[in-house]
């Protein structure tokens, strides 16, 4: 730090040589489990505790004083500047604020108390750690392997410049009043994710009960086929049973004798409907639109590898309705044959997530070779159905009440493959389906265009702490306030006059050594 270029006034500094000969720099205490009583009087503050710039107060853990005492426990005192040893990130800083009962630290947590007549103030010293020169002095010196971690001998040695003690507590309140308005503006853009995800629910709630598409109705009500599409659907589906069944019976090595076997199709269809769509809607079990397939019936889990073909669960889902395989873990082919001979896969169908995160779908929309994770069933919707309109609804109020109503299990929920087949769907005619999707994907790219500006303000406002903190630390910010006030800063005021005093002092309390005495000759 000694090339650093320093206002009038500064001077450079170990922070040993800095602080009050009654001022304390020490590890934190070293306190095991044995050590540890729940039911003690004493706080221990951890790592958990100290944020970045501000006290997290998370922690739970205590001792009696007796233990404290018996450890030699140093005390804590409000004020006192806690630095984290170790990440993340490494060496932030925050004040002691007290927590009303006595406290002690751990011992990858350093204590600074700077005592009654520093050249360092408290408050401005925790600005000063945590300013990105600091930390990376501290990066720059740390050890480890798996945990880099910084030693407090280092921390006390590193040369810090130094503002007289006027212009201390003026960066101070500078700072107090700057990243209070950055707080201010990151709490606010911290909450816009949550308000983006309810507005894309409100708009899954108003696009599954009919009301996002009411005024259109309305103006095409003349071309409402809803009554022929249901036959269409009928027709389509009694096609699509007589195909797979003589796929099936090609496969066993038969041919059928007559037309009886087609008397076997028997869907299920419902008469009751679902409140809160449109009278001229039409409802139906998600088994009479669609094939609900289990790929993995008998529950094993394969063989996983380092390379091979995908085996894709929720963990692969990401937050743009596409896919992370960033991480994803692999499977042999036999795994993938074995789910191939069971179901199809094509880029309509649907993956369904049945245990555990219940209700979350994706469009299997991929250019590999994959299987599915038992936690997800494959819904393959009929050709005359939007499978974009039904990925909507599955993912909407009106499936997702009766899901919480099929749902079943303690340590882990699941719905079963005959719940999820039952489930009632409401059913457009296929002009509004269409219609449907255009105006959900047009709402939710507006609302994925206003995310990613919050990302970008994020990343902005997270950088203009450090500017500010780096501003401070060249003495940018007070600039004019050393103009206006030199008396302040000069002469016996200077911060080389204060480490001066703090040096006569700390000698005066230091023991002369004796001379030796000289023997006679």
């Amino acid at each position: 730090m000694s090339d650093v270029s320093m206002p009038e006034g500064w001077a450079i500094s170990k922070l040993s040589d800095a602080i009050a000969v009654d001022g304390v720099i020490s590890d934190g205490d070293w306190v095991e489990s044995k050590d540890q009583d729940p039911n003690g009087d004493v706080r221990l503050i951890q790592l958990a505790d100290i944020g970045d710039g501000d006290f997290r107060n998370k922690s739970k853990r205590f001792m009696t004083p007796e233990s404290a005492d018996r450890l030699n426990c140093t005390y804590l005192e409000k004020g006192d500047v806690l630095i984290a040893r170790m990440p993340d990130p490494l060496g932030r800083a925050c004040l002691f604020p007290g927590v009303g009962q006595k406290a002690v630290t751990v011992v990858d947590v350093c204590l600074i108390r700077t005592g009654e007549n520093s050249a360092f103030s408290n408050d401005f010293l925790k600005y000063w750690i945590n300013t990105p020169d600091i930390r990376n002095l501290i990066e720059a010196n740390a050890s480890g392997t798996t945990r880099k971690r910084i030693t407090r001998k280092k921390l006390e040695a590193f040369e810090y410049p130094l503002p007289p003690l006027a212009e201390q507590k003026e960066i101070a309140l500078r700072l107090d009043d700057l990243l209070a308005q950055v707080d201010s503006i990151k709490t606010r853009l911290d909450g816009l994710p949550a308000i983006l995800k309810r507005f894309r629910q409100s708009t899954l709630a108003a696009a599954t009960s009919g009301k996002l598409t009411e005024e259109w109705r309305e103006e095409n009500s003349g071309n409402d086929s809803l009554r022929e599409y249901i036959k269409d659907l009928e027709a389509s589906r009694f096609e699509h049973w007589k195909k797979m069944r003589l796929v099936e019976f090609e496969r066993k090595g038969k041919t059928p004798a007559d037309d009886k076997w087609l008397a076997r199709y028997k869907p299920v269809r419902v008469d009751e409907g679902l409140q809160g769509i449109p009278d001229v809607w039409e409802v139906e079990r998600l088994d009479f639109i669609a094939d609900v397939i289990d790929p993995n019936p008998k529950h094993r889990n394969p063989r996983y590898f380092d390379k091979g073909f995908h085996f894709i669960s929720t963990a692969q889902f990401d937050g743009t309705d596409g896919f992370d395989l960033s991480k994803c873990r692999f499977v042999a082919k036999e795994t993938i044959d074995e789910q191939g001979a069971r179901c199809r896969f094509d880029k309509r169908s649907i993956a369904f997530s049945r245990k555990g995160t219940i209700g979350h779908t994706r469009i299997l929309e991929l250019d590999i070779p994959f299987a599915l994770l038992d936690s997800l069933c494959v819904i393959n919707c009929d050709a005359v159905i939007s499978n974009k309109y039904l990925n909507y609804v599955l993912r909407g109020p009106l499936v997702a009440g009766q899901v919480v109503e099929k749902t079943k299990g303690v340590a882990l929920k699941q719905v079963s493959v005959g719940g999820v087949r039952e489930l009632l769907i409401p059913l457009p005619s296929v002009e509004e389906q269409t219609e449907i999707v255009r105006r959900v994907e047009e709402l939710f790219a507006f609302a994925d265009q206003v995310e990613q500006r919050v990302k970008e303000a994020q990343a902005h406002v997270n950088h203009l702490t450090q500017s500010i903190l780096a501003k401070a630390f060249r003495g940018e910010l007070t600039e004019q306030w050393r103009r206006e006030n030199p008396d302040l800063i000069t002469g016996e005021n200077s911060a080389a006059a204060l480490l001066q005093r703090i040096k006569t002092e700390r000698e005066k309390l230091t023991p002369k050594k004796k001379p030796r005495k000289r023997r006679s000759p």
